[in-house]
């Protein structure tokens, strides 16, 4: 791992959860970025969570990214302020949480409930990815890290209920110690990787 906290250091296997605009995964395993067959490992955001839920932008329904991404959390405090009949003040063209969060923080109960809400649903989709992948750690990245000490018990609430206790106790959960878009450093990782990752054997 080249970029984060000290709490990640020799972590091997992990997953990175980007939860912003939409919800995108990154895989490492034994230390290597998994692409998949054809670059397309790690779509867990279009995973459904919810046979019942909204439209997906993939064409499904009930998709973790249609819960949990950063639009899907600003809809829902909007849907709450409405039926509250109070007027909407953080109406916004960009699905930006700082607003949410810090209405949280300072004990507004539709935005703290919007955001737990968020979070139950990501531990509804961290379930299949502790099964399937069995990852050391699991790293939440985007804006709801932020948000991190009003959420944490939440997801693993969600968890708890779903994860048998050998895969839930042997995985690390933890937001990302990133503050800049994880996306950019990304993009660095993999061209440094063509020069300093483990050689394809012929």
């Amino acid at each position: 791992i080249w970029f984060g906290s000290i709490h990640f250091s020799g972590v091997r296997d992990m997953v990175f959860l980007d939860v912003a605009e939409g919800v995108g995964t990154g895989i490492i395993i034994n230390g290597q970025l998994y692409h998949g067959y054809r670059n397309g490992a790690g779509e867990f955001g279009h995973i459904c969570i919810d046979p019942a839920g909204p439209p997906c932008s993939c064409g499904s329904v009930g998709c973790l990214e249609a819960l949990a991404s950063d639009w899907a959390t600003l809809d829902r405090y909007r849907r709450k302020q409405e039926a509250a009949l109070r007027p909407n003040q953080n109406k916004t063209e960009t699905a930006d949480l700082t607003p949410i969060i810090e209405l949280a923080r300072q004990g507004d109960s539709m935005a703290l409930e919007a955001l737990q809400e968020t979070a139950h649903y990501l531990g509804l989709g961290i379930a299949p990815i502790l099964y399937g992948l069995n990852p050391e750690a699991v790293v939440i990245g985007g804006k709801i890290a932020e948000a991190w000490p009003l959420i944490s018990a939440n997801v693993m609430e969600s968890l708890a209920k779903r994860v048998s206790a050998p895969y839930l106790q042997s995985t690390k959960l933890l937001p990302s110690s990133l503050h800049i878009r994880p996306s950019l450093l990304g993009s660095i990782a993999l061209v440094l990787a063509q020069d300093f990752s483990i050689p394809e054997i012929l």
